[in-house]
């Protein structure tokens, strides 16, 4: 990145806003490279956009330098020129390419339209199936292996399913075009989560979000009345005098911030909440399954449905989740950003971005890594779970025809391939895992080194070094969040997939409109 003086004197020391113009420039460019690289299918309006901001941008920056110079120094608004036209010819390639992709979009619906007309003389769309029975099969040349296929038995029909529900899942995403659009299918499940005739509940969910609300505070004030501490305890030592004031304050605010403070109130208030979402999910779901036509009990192993369902119970923790983990984790992000900004300088603040960038990826990695493995080993547990179901329930066929040895070595194969299947799974979890505490450790040696420096340098306090030291827990947290909530809504859709089938599938048979009641 290269960077000019708007003073047009080459033999001066960029000043600090030109060094941090171009790390950013830096960390933004090598984002939206790495994001190039390792997609296959780029949602092109995304990349149009942030090339249309830094054309904008660089644009400003080459008109304050014309007026800056006045024209009298060449190279710096020639790079700032060079820069803006590499800009621009990537602008009009993105909008190129978003233009292309939305024209390949609607040829794709208008290839979907039926030939044949409906009862009010339009063509009629063929309709998703997702999947599932009842006009919910897709057909059998749909189901292409693919380069990921699952190491589970091949007499199984879990692999075969499994398949057949990611095509179905890339197709909606491809449809949608983003995931925005793509989750909106979830959007069923939004009644079960959300608790708006239950006041108890909702009472419960208020209390969380001012509980929230103080603990952001809180993770300010614990480090901070500590370096106030330690700065009047080097102020007063050897004179006697205990700073009882600041003491008592970091007493207090320690107190409220342990899991004997707030923390104990949040655990309480949030135990109906998931109490109201499991019920809901769970009794819904099972309302559903009963209420379905007979053909689909008939081609369904009741394991599996079960299996489904709990499975899919794992979204209870979503509104909790998205409500009151995900929102304060980025404003502890930003909170945090600002708070080391005025503990030393914009220097902190980028190490940082730096730590949390590079988290974020490779717990993104780690994710689309573990993701199949994921796949797998739900494949394998609702394997397990249909042996087992299958072995026991029919128990006297198999006496019958002497089959005992043969169910139990079969039983035996599908607890293997379980087995397998979940050491592969915790094995690139716990990768990753260890590549992300890498980073953290880096980050906080790079942190701790430059407190160091500039309290060496005199223009910072020793307490601010200790401050640091406390408050780096409150800046490592939001940072694991925001990996393991990747993880955690991956594993939390992946795991509700099937049960989003199961309620979208519609009974072939249905009541009329205006039929009577029987009884």
């Amino acid at each position: 990145m290269v960077t000019t003086n708007p003073t047009g004197n080459h033999s001066a020391i960029p000043t600090q806003d030109r060094y941090i113009y171009a790390i950013l420039a830096t960390f933004a460019s090598s984002s939206l490279l790495l994001g190039l690289i390792e997609t296959k299918r780029p949602v092109w309006y995304v990349y149009f956009g942030s090339w249309l901001v830094g054309l904008l941008g660089e644009t400003g920056c080459l008109v304050c330098q014309i007026l800056a110079d006045r024209g009298s120094d060449f190279w710096p608004i020639a790079l700032h020129s060079a820069r803006a036209f590499c800009l621009l010819g990537l602008t009009l390639l993105g909008a190129v390419l978003v233009l292309r992709s939305r024209q390949k979009f609607i040829k794709k619906q208008g290839e979907s339209e039926s030939l044949l007309a409906n009862g009010n003389g339009h063509a009629t769309r063929e309709p998703e199936t997702y999947g599932t029975a009842n006009g919910n099969s897709a057909r059998k040349d749909d189901i292409a292996d693919d380069d990921d296929d699952y190491d589970i038995e091949s007499d199984s029909e879990e692999p075969a399913e499994d398949r057949k529900l990611k095509k179905e899942q890339r197709k909606r995403l491809e449809g949608a075009g983003n995931w925005l659009n793509y989750l909106a299918d979830f959007k069923v499940f939004i009644p079960m989560l959300w608790p708006s005739k239950d006041r108890f509940v909702q009472a419960c969910l208020a209390t969380v979000a001012v509980v929230l609300v103080a603990g952001r505070f809180l993770n300010i004030l614990v480090p901070k009345a500590l370096g106030e501490l330690t700065n009047e305890l080097a102020r007063t030592a050897g004179d006697g005098i205990v700073p009882w004031h600041q003491l008592g304050m970091w007493m207090l605010w320690s107190w409220l911030n342990s899991s004997v403070g707030i923390s104990l109130i949040q655990s309480l208030a949030e135990l109906p909440v998931q109490q109201f979402a499991f019920k809901s999910i769970g009794s819904t779901a099972f309302g559903h399954i009963m209420g379905l036509s007979m053909d689909f009990h008939n081609e369904k192993n009741s394991g599996e449905l079960i299996r489904a369902i709990e499975q899919g119970q794992n979204l209870q923790g979503l509104l909790e989740f998205i409500a009151f983990q995900v929102g304060p984790m980025f404003l502890d992000l930003v909170i945090s950003f600002v708070y080391v900004y005025t503990l030393f300088d914009v220097y902190m603040t980028l190490i940082l971005l730096a730590i949390g960038l590079s988290y974020v990826w490779i717990g993104a990695k780690t994710t689309s890594w573990s993701i199949k493995q994921r796949r797998q080993f739900n494949t394998a547990l609702r394997n397990e779970s249909k042996v087992q179901n299958e072995a026991i329930n029919n128990w006297q066929t198999v006496s019958h025809f002497n089959r005992g040895a043969y169910e139990v070595d079969r039983y035996r194969n599908t607890l293997d391939d379980f087995n397998k299947a979940e050491w592969r799974y915790y094995v690139s979890f716990y990768l990753g895992g260890s590549g992300q505490s890498l980073v953290m450790l880096v980050g906080r040696l790079a942190a701790h080194a430059l407190a160091a420096y500039r309290i060496a340098q005199g223009r910072a306090p020793i307490g601010h070094f200790v401050t640091l030291t406390a408050y780096w827990r409150t800046v490592e947290g939001p940072l694991a969040s925001v990996s393991w909530s990747i993880r955690r809504v991956s594993q939390m859709l992946t795991d509700s997939e099937r049960l989003l089938q199961l309620m979208l599938t519609k009974p072939s048979v249905t009541d009329a409109p205006n039929a009577t009641q029987l009884v």
